[in-house]
């Protein structure tokens, strides 16, 4: 072989270990890519479930809180402290005033 055709081919082959090259890095940063989404998809998926399971609890408590306020404000309830701890009573109709706006 004579001297071009030597240097035409030591060309193509820096070129083709250049591409090579190239094509491994972009496949090893293609693959470092899907790790590191596939590692934070499976982090922000297990804060997801970890708030979605605080919110039940908090469903719960406020479900609790509810009956606890609807059992401190029954009629009944109020209605006998009203007499029991604190003496009253509903007025006779004879004490009673009606009074009328003009």
């Amino acid at each position: 072989m004579n001297a071009p055709q030597q240097e035409k081919n030591l060309e193509i082959s820096v070129f083709g270990l250049f591409c090579l090259v190239l094509l491994v890095l972009s496949v090893m940063g293609s693959a470092l890519g899907v790790i590191v989404s596939a590692f934070e998809n499976r982090r922000y998926l297990a804060e997801l479930e970890g708030l979605r399971a605080e919110a039940r609890d908090m469903q719960v408590l406020w479900g609790q809180y509810l009956v606890e306020k609807s059992t401190w404000a029954a009629y009944s309830r109020v209605h006998d402290m009203a007499v029991q701890g604190l003496q009253m009573e509903a007025p006779k109709p004879d004490q009673i005033t009606i009074v009328k706006v003009q």
